[in-house]
């Protein structure tokens, strides 16, 4: 009997251990924003807002069920105008949902519908700037820092691409975001790409 206690007490503390290094951090969405935008169901009029008007913008509408369909242009029912989101309906295609990109100088955001008729919300960035540094709570991650940098932001995932670094010119940093629950959830992850032990890029994919 004290034998299996002892054979028990050794599992128990493998399977315990095993959890611990497998354990993945998730860092909370609405801690980050991308210069003064808080990431966490951004808007393409809240970003026009805290991140100034954009070079170019650009609107299209995918229909789920496999093809594309593109909108009449109008200034107004557009994607891209000021009532984005409420299309005049197209009887028995698919439910059409709008993507809008907007090009900064060297950024690039795109912001997704959800459902028909409804509100767009951030789901892709990628940024290669560091005009708009990406703030984790107060402290700026910029492109150009140094990989090192992240060492005091996400020690954990800095450890990890650590044994990278000395084996790659370019290697990724994957931080596991995420934030609300229910209709109001977002998840993802935001990658620092480092290219001569520098940061070289920031991607945000979210869904």
């Amino acid at each position: 009997e004290k034998t299996m206690k002892k054979y028990i007490f050794f599992f128990l503390c493998l399977f315990v251990g095993l959890s611990a290094s497998a354990r993945t951090n998730v860092y909370d969405l609405r801690s980050f924003y991308l210069g003064d935008m808080p990431i966490y169901r951004a808007t393409p009029d809240r970003a026009r807002e805290l991140l100034g008007k954009p070079l170019t913008r650009e609107g299209y509408l995918n229909a789920r069920g496999g093809y594309a369909v593109y909108p009449y242009f109008s200034s107004w029912w557009g994607p891209w105008g000021p009532a984005f989101g409420f299309y005049a309906p197209y009887y028995g295609r698919p439910e059409l949902l709008g993507t809008m990109v907007l090009i900064y100088d060297q950024m690039v955001i795109y912001f997704d519908q959800e459902r028909e008729r409804g509100e767009a919300f951030l789901t892709n960035a990628n940024t290669y700037t560091s005009d708009y540094p990406l703030y984790y709570g107060n402290t700026p991650i910029r492109v150009g820092d140094a990989f090192e940098s992240l060492a005091g932001v996400f020690p954990d995932e800095y450890n990890k691409a650590l044994r990278k670094s000395t084996k790659k010119q370019v290697f990724f940093v994957p931080v596991k975001v995420e934030a609300g629950s229910g209709a109001l959830r977002q998840k993802g992850k935001i990658t620092f790409i480092v290219k001569d032990g520098h940061i070289d890029a920031i991607q945000i994919a979210l869904r």
